[in-house]
This record gives C-alpha cells, structure tokens and sequence, in this order.
C-alpha cells in the first residue's frame, strides 16, 4: 500500500530524533548512579541533544508541506482532498509565515514536557 508506506517513511524522521533524544535522556538519568561527579560539560552536551533532537521531532511532525507531518496526514487524506490540495501549494510559505512571524512558539510547551519526561530535568 504506497500511501500506509509514504506515512511511515514520514514517521521514521521524528521516530528516530525522538529515539535519540530517549537514548541520551536515559544516559542522563543514569549517569549519577555510574559516577559519584559527573562532568559538567557532559551533561550539558547531552541536555543539549536531547533537547535539539525532541525540537526536531515536534516540528518535523506539523502537517505543512515539507515537513515529514505533512507524509502522514496525507497517508489518510484522498489524492483528490482540498486540504491536501491547499498544503501542498501553500504548505511552504504557510511554515515560512509561522516561522518568521514567530508563532512556531505554541510547540515550546510540548517541547519542554518531553524533555522533562525523557531527562527527569525541568527546561
């Protein structure tokens, strides 16, 4: 089925950032019980990327057109849908407007429970 495999090829994107993010999250979490003074510019590195990777999922998961949201909503809409239709011809200066206009910021707040959820740190 080439839609179910173009909406998967589109979630593997965030999947792995947000593997990544786990992987390091639970390194951080750990890494009191494996050294009694771990270093700092370690855990900050690691924060760093936990925090980057989990950024890189959420936005990358927005449905507009080029982003990988987009492949798996359009996994479930018809071929000939006006919404699908409107993204893909608007769907770039759509994300241009959010970014520019900074109204990208309604992400943050999923942004920082999962890294508190990955890290078991506040952001």
């Amino acid at each position: 089925n080439p839609k179910k495999e173009y909406g998967l090829v589109g979630l593997a994107g965030p999947l792995s950032n947000f593997l990544l993010a786990l992987v390091f999250g639970l390194f951080l979490r750990i890494l009191p019980f494996i050294t009694s003074n771990p270093s700092v510019p370690l855990i900050l590195g690691f924060q760093i990327i936990v925090l980057v990777n989990i950024s890189l999922g959420v936005f990358n998961l927005l449905p507009i057109p080029p982003l990988d949201g987009s492949s798996i909503l359009f996994s479930f809409l018809r071929d000939d849908s006006p919404l699908k239709l409107f993204l893909s011809r608007y769907g770039f200066i759509i994300l241009l407007v959010l970014i520019f206009s900074n109204s990208i910021n309604f992400i943050s707040p999923i942004i920082s429970i999962l890294f508190s959820l990955f890290t078991d740190l506040p952001l």
